[in-house]
């Protein structure tokens, strides 16, 4: 079925009876009205009141399929998928970092419940084109359109696994905390540590005072000294060896201090926070 779908930019006859072509623009679909005189194809119009007249029949993910298919029939579909929602959240990435608070927002999150509302109205106004399309080729555009928002639910999917030992309620208090301070994002109940605006470094002084306090650090080094439990940490932040950034830190200092510390102490020196 993939191989008939030669629409954009064929002149045909077309089920509802209508003679002329399709022509995208900007992921748009225009209807350019033809006419048929003795098996030649020519505009009913002089060719700037064609485009100017022409109505706009498909926007959104259901243009963009019927380009990707008549290029390559064989393509995958996850492929087509994936291919799409990119180019979609690159365009809103770039109109979205140059504003002041993008530092402090979650780009992804954002975009994903935007898209899906924008795509949903894309595809109800692209029912349209249905009218010159037959049965088969409209159940086509169907499917595709369903299994599309049914494929991208994944990047909205809360993956994260938050470990047993920070879902307690001093826990979520500094973390919550946290989130209020700028020092961690939180979107879809998942956290994420704001690398735009504090450097890996004073997540690891943030993992070491909070592994003090709830009483993490069980274990006991060679020195009598308690470890931090980084463990529980690099899962919730999804970071492999956050120690490492404080050893960083430690190789030209003696204290592990670095810059906006207080940012972190000020999350424990709040009385609410503040235990018995």
């Amino acid at each position: 079925m993939k191989t008939r779908m030669n629409i954009i930019n064929h002149g045909t006859k077309w089920k509802n009876g209508k003679i002329g072509e399709f022509e995208e623009s900007n992921l748009e679909l225009k209807w350019i009205e033809l006419t048929l005189t003795e098996g030649i194809y020519a505009y009913r119009y002089p060719l700037a009141e064609s485009y100017h007249k022409a109505p706009i029949v498909a926007k959104g993910f259901i243009v963009y399929l019927l380009k990707a298919i008549e290029a390559n029939p064989n393509i995958k579909s996850a492929v087509l998928y994936d291919t799409y929602y990119k180019f979609r959240f690159k365009q809103f990435q770039v109109t979205e970092e140059c504003k002041p608070d993008a530092f402090s927002r979650d780009l992804a999150s954002e975009f994903h419940n935007k898209h899906i509302e924008e795509e949903q109205k894309h595809a109800a106004y692209s029912k349209r084109l249905f009218d010159y399309l037959k049965e088969d080729d409209q159940t086509f555009i169907r499917e595709y359109s369903e299994n599309y928002f049914a494929y991208i639910k994944r990047y909205g999917v809360n993956t994260q696994e938050v470990p047993q030992c920070l879902q307690t309620e001093e826990a979520k208090k500094i973390l919550l905390e946290a989130v209020k301070n700028g020092l961690i994002l939180l979107s879809n109940n998942q956290y994420r540590w704001n690398y735009n605006k504090y450097k890996g470094q004073l997540l690891a002084y943030f993992c070491e005072k909070s592994s003090f306090y709830l009483g993490l650090s069980k274990k006991v080094d060679k020195e009598g000294k308690q470890t931090v439990s980084w463990k529980p940490f690099e899962t919730l932040f999804n970071t492999k060896n956050i120690k490492s950034y404080k050893n960083d830190h430690l190789k030209d200092k003696c204290v592990f201090r670095p810059k906006d510390y207080e940012q972190v102490d000020k999350l424990f020196n709040n009385k609410h926070n503040t235990k018995d």
